[in-house]
């Protein structure tokens, strides 16, 4: 499971690189805002997506099916719902925990039963006095002008400088 577009589109990429033809990563997010800009920001890339409206729908997706699933739910109750028999190489949350208001367990619990053997869980978390949102002008001019380019040319322009987020302090305004 990833939320930052970065690193979905790198870890696709680092997989692709290895030679993995069919590649499933599902991205869980509770924002139709970061939903909706990742599912643009795919397609004008030439990545394919699919959006789910919640877990129930994950059955529909073919098991070879060969790149990127956003599911609207939050991690909670996502690793909560989904099927016993889903297991994950590898599960990513970026940020994710620190929108809990307290550490959760439970959720890490859930998690772990949802990891194929040798898996991992890699937590990533931002000063929680910085606010983050969408740069939507960085955002915007990718997903007009994306035109089906390469995803290499967007982790590029990232790894040169170029960022899809504002970060400031708590209480100052971007």
């Amino acid at each position: 499971m990833l939320r930052c577009r970065y690193n979905i589109i790198k870890n696709l990429f680092r997989i692709k690189k290895k030679g993995i033809k069919n590649v499933q990563i599902h991205g869980i997010d509770n924002s139709v805002e970061s939903l909706s800009v990742s599912y643009l920001l795919f397609q004008t890339q030439n990545i394919p997506c699919t959006l789910l409206k919640d877990s129930s729908y994950l059955g529909t997706i073919p098991e070879d099916y060969d790149g990127i699933v956003l599911i609207y739910a939050d991690a909670e109750g996502y690793m909560a719902d989904i099927d016993k028999d889903i297991l994950y190489n590898e599960v990513v949350s970026d940020n994710g925990i620190s929108y809990f208001s307290q550490p959760n367990m439970k959720v890490l619990k859930d998690t772990k039963n949802h990891l194929q053997k040798d898996a991992g869980i890699y937590l990533s978390s931002l000063n929680p006095k910085l606010t983050v949102k969408l740069s939507k002008t960085f955002l915007i001019g990718e997903i007009l002008t994306g035109d089906k380019k390469s995803f290499l040319s967007y982790l590029s322009r990232i790894e040169n400088g170029k960022s899809q987020y504002e970060i400031s302090k708590d209480g100052e305004n971007s």
